[in-house]
């Protein structure tokens, strides 16, 4: 027989019930097999929210600074540095160039480099048939499915 255990609540650090008692799936079998009603997807959106993983963008600011914190750019600034302490300006000021130059191409080939990514992941929006007030009906994207959905699933779908 399955666990009860409660799910875990990410966000509040607590416990939640499951969506229906785990002895149902043996006693009121044609209840589940119907599928949730619009009210109870309501319900089960606010109890659970969305089915997805919030994802952090990274400041633009913390984008450009990392150009500047690899081993190589560490050394190239460290020779800066020396040349600034014996007053070499015309080797610090080749070697500032060439820092900010490596930098400021690097920042907006990475920034161009992750707006690809956002593109691909917004074209790649995952969908599954649900069975909702009885009956399957067109798929939905898989951030709208609440804990108790019945999903048609055929190999090699991701959810």
């Amino acid at each position: 027989m399955a666990s009860t255990a409660p799910l875990l609540d990410s966000e509040n650090e607590g416990v939640k019930d499951p969506p229906f008692p785990l002895s149902d799936l043996d006693n009121n079998k044609e209840k589940l097999l119907a599928g949730l009603s619009t009210e109870e997807v309501k319900r089960m959106v606010e109890v659970y929210g969305l089915n997805e993983v919030p994802e952090e963008k990274e400041p633009l600011w913390k984008l450009f600074v990392k150009q500047f914190t690899g081993p190589m750019q560490i050394m190239i600034e460290c020779a800066a540095l020396l040349c600034l302490s014996i007053q070499n300006w015309p080797d610090f000021i080749i070697i500032m160039v060439l820092l900010m130059t490596n930098g400021i191409l690097g920042f907006f080939e990475e920034k161009s480099a992750q707006a690809s990514v956002d593109a691909l992941k917004a074209g790649l929006e995952k969908k599954m048939p649900v069975k909702r007030d009885g009956k399957f009906g067109d798929p939905i994207p898989v951030a709208q499915l609440v804990p108790g959905d019945i999903i048609f699933m055929r190999g090699g779908d991701i959810v």
